[in-house]
């Protein structure tokens, strides 16, 4: 299984250093409706923890150049994204001719998502897409999978890979350490299976040959 390559790292907004700072408001319990992944998670302020306002501001454009190049995809690739959130990836993949489709699990999200791509974003369940077999050119999955109930991750591996008629990659964030893990289910507490590279390429690969991974830690 290859690794790709980082696509998305010169797109965060927050260094090592906010991470530490933040994970000290970080831990006060989280309410039911960020857990729901509603405004606490998206867009309050005050929480301490969550995005604490999500809004396009086009970090994510080389990213998109990049990926489409790698993958040698172009005017009129069909992409989809699992975890699309407001769809601030897929914007920038339709500016630059694909076919984009996001699945997210946030009403919330996919209601207040961005006017050019909202009407392509849709409310559902990684484990059951509502997509045909072989739809897609690419599935991306942006640090989706250690959202995904562990109970239901295989089935939605298989899911990823049965619409896929092309490559899927996911961005994967992981915890090498007990210290590592802590801190990432302190950072979000709606990660539900935080484990290592090891851990993630073994239950990948036995279910998405075709898979690419990258892998990010909290405080790189």
């Amino acid at each position: 299984m290859p690794t790709a390559p980082d696509f998305f790292g010169s797109a965060r907004a927050r260094n090592a250093n906010a991470r530490r700072a933040a994970l000290a408001r970080a831990r006060a319990a989280a309410s039911a409706d960020y857990h729901d992944f509603g405004f606490d998670y998206f867009d309050n302020p005050d929480l301490g923890i969550g995005y604490g306002g999500y809004r396009y501001d086009g970090r994510y454009a080389q990213s998109a150049a990049d990926i489409m190049a790698y993958y040698t995809l172009g005017v009129g690739s069909r992409i989809l994204e699992i975890g699309c959130a407001k769809g601030f990836v897929l914007v920038e993949f339709a500016a630059r001719g694909a076919q984009v489709c996001g699945l997210d699990a946030s009403a919330y999200a996919v209601s207040h998502g961005h006017d050019a791509v909202r009407a392509r974003l849709l409310v559902g369940d990684i484990a059951a897409l509502p997509f045909a077999d072989a739809s897609f050119d690419l599935v991306i999955g942006k640090e989706i999978l250690p959202h995904v109930d562990p109970d239901a991750l295989d089935q939605a591996l298989m899911e990823c890979s049965r619409v896929a008629r092309g490559p899927v990659f996911f961005d994967i964030q992981c915890g090498e350490t007990p210290e590592e893990v802590d801190a990432l289910n302190a950072w979000d507490p709606t990660h539900q299976a935080v484990h290592g590279e090891d851990w993630w390429r073994d239950r990948v690969t036995a279910t998405v040959p075709q898979a690419d991974l990258h892998f990010k830690r909290l405080f790189e």
